[in-house]
């Protein structure tokens, strides 16, 4: 909540493996901090750490991934260019990941591919 990315990195690295990325404050998780914030490297590191649960779901119950696809698909909200870049450089970040969940599956036991074909980048 600090907009603090350098300092939350450096506690990740400080707390290693055993650090909760998942941990819920005030009905909020830090991987979801990180995408508001646009901050890539926090939101990399996040994805990335071995306790991340690829099913952690937004408010509307949505996988994080699915929600990065609604946004960058869909046609309810409109983005800028520059949105449309954050959601393009989160989406690599999750597409580049070795431990993430891709068949995590959301509140409709739906799974990102589903969305994905669902909502297409319009062009």
């Amino acid at each position: 909540d600090e907009n603090d990315e350098l300092g939350a990195l450096k506690l990740l690295e400080k707390e290693g493996k055993d650090f909760n990325v998942n941990y819920e404050f005030n009905q909020r998780i830090p991987v979801i901090q990180a995408i508001n914030a646009s901050m890539f490297k926090l939101f990399e590191a996040i994805v990335n750490h071995p306790k991340f649960e690829s099913s952690a779901v937004d408010g509307f119950g949505e996988t994080i991934f699915e929600s990065l696809i609604y946004l960058y698909g869909g046609d309810d909200i409109s983005i800028n260019k520059e949105e449309d870049q954050h959601l393009t450089e989160m989406i690599n970040i999750i597409l580049q990941s070795d431990t993430y969940d891709f068949n995590a599956k959301d509140l409709n036991s739906d799974t990102v591919i589903n969305i994905a074909c669902e909502y297409p980048k319009k062009n």
